[in-house]
């Protein structure tokens, strides 16, 4: 089995410069609880609600700071082509 049989296909992402209410209110109109984050092409991240709230607005920051303020920039990917394994994947690596 391959990662494609069962990956989201329709991935929704938001950019490093959207403001947390933007993608706060994307993630309630959607029923997400966490998106990627891309510039171009290229995935330079990742947001949960958690973050929005944790890293954004408890730590002093507001409604209106970016996206790019509050990301884990960590992120595991793989390709679509890669197989299902069970465990760690020795075909993830980290983004950076």
């Amino acid at each position: 089995m391959q990662i494609r049989q069962i990956m989201t296909k329709d991935v929704k992402l938001v950019h490093p410069q959207d403001t947390l209410r933007q993608v706060a209110c994307r993630m309630r109109d959607e029923d997400i609880g966490s998106l990627p984050v891309a510039e171009g092409d290229r995935l330079v991240g990742y947001v949960t609600d958690r973050d929005i709230v944790v890293r954004g607005l408890a730590d002093s920051g507001g409604p209106d700071s970016q996206v790019r303020e509050v990301m884990s920039e960590r992120v595991l990917y793989c390709f679509e082509d890669d197989p299902v394994e069970p465990g760690p994947h020795p075909g993830l690596a980290p983004l950076g």
